[in-house]
């Protein structure tokens, strides 16, 4: 894996082959094509302090998975052989790591994960391009995508990173405001 480029607020989009991973990036190749293949996202962040206990950056991971906001160790998981390539997605805009890291905190462990919007909305919207949800934020219940936009825009990036609500790993490989650069 390529680390060298990662910061704290880059967002990773995943390509996986799991039944579930292959029916979502069906239904997102249905609306955008060849960008659809990635079917998870997740915010980075580094840990780059030196202590005396250890010499080398541990990179984590905040995202929305079957049992909720959690916080995974990257390259302990992210190295397994079930991930098929992985890129990482650079704000061309400044943000405070600090910030980042401290708001997304309060989400770990106490946020559920949203199955109706990825099975039952989502597809819908790939289908038809219209979004048939409530535009309202939940704030207890993410999908992946939806919640790396919401820490985007919670934070001050409203123009950046606009319709949360209805946001899908899609969303993020096409938005302009961030630079791709490859992981695995």
């Amino acid at each position: 894996m390529k680390l060298e480029n990662i910061q704290t607020g880059d967002i990773m989009l995943v390509e996986t082959n799991t039944f579930l991973a292959r029916a979502i990036q069906f239904f997102q190749k249905l609306r955008y094509g060849e960008g659809g293949r990635y079917n998870h996202a997740g915010i980075l962040t580094v840990d780059d302090s030196k202590s005396q206990f250890s010499v080398f950056q541990r990179i984590m991971v905040i995202e929305a998975i079957a049992t909720g906001i959690q916080r995974t160790d990257f390259i302990q998981e992210y190295s397994k052989p079930k991930y098929k390539s992985i890129i990482g997605l650079k704000p061309k805009f400044n943000i405070s790591n600090v910030d980042f890291i401290k708001f997304m905190q309060t989400y770990v462990g106490t946020t559920k994960y949203d199955f109706w919007d990825l099975l039952g909305l989502q597809p819908v919207k790939m289908i038809t391009g219209k979004w048939i949800g409530s535009n309202i934020i939940h704030y207890n219940h993410f999908i992946c995508g939806q919640f790396c936009a919401f820490v985007y825009n919670r934070l001050g990036f409203t123009q950046e990173m606009p319709d949360v609500v209805e946001i899908a790993p899609i969303d993020l490989f096409i938005n302009e405001n961030f630079e791709k650069y490859v992981i695995k």
